[in-house]
């Protein structure tokens, strides 16, 4: 759907400093894509270090269907967003400075991947 939002329109938004994006999904598969994407990013990583490529994104947090995780509570998981979109149609992602600069570890480092022999 789009990063960018005027800045004339009223109330916080990351959007308008270009670190939020929002990804429609379509109504045949929403539910399916969204699920899957979004247990990849909160997925342990091989260290069992939990929501690992959210944090290496730098996600600070993610609003899909009435529900919203953030990094800052990010073992609390899914919680009820009672905010005026409910989000239904799309994912909202929120980025940190570094997430939206590209300057985490997802972009500088190599993942952590659990061994098959473990």
């Amino acid at each position: 759907m789009g990063i960018l939002r005027p800045p004339d329109v009223g109330g916080r938004s990351e959007h308008k400093e270009g670190r939020a994006w929002d990804w429609r999904v379509c109504s045949a598969c929403q539910g399916r894509d969204a699920a899957e994407l979004l247990d990849w990013l909160l997925a342990s990583d091989g260290l069992g270090r939990p929501c690992a490529a959210a944090r290496r994104f730098g996600l600070m947090y993610i609003i899909w269907d009435s529900r919203i995780w953030g990094s800052y509570a990010a073992l609390d998981g899914w919680r009820a967003y009672e905010g005026p979109n409910p989000h239904a149609d799309h994912v909202h992602f929120s980025f940190s400075w570094k997430g939206a600069t590209g300057t985490t570890s997802w972009w500088h480092e190599a993942p952590v991947v659990q061994s098959p022999l473990r």
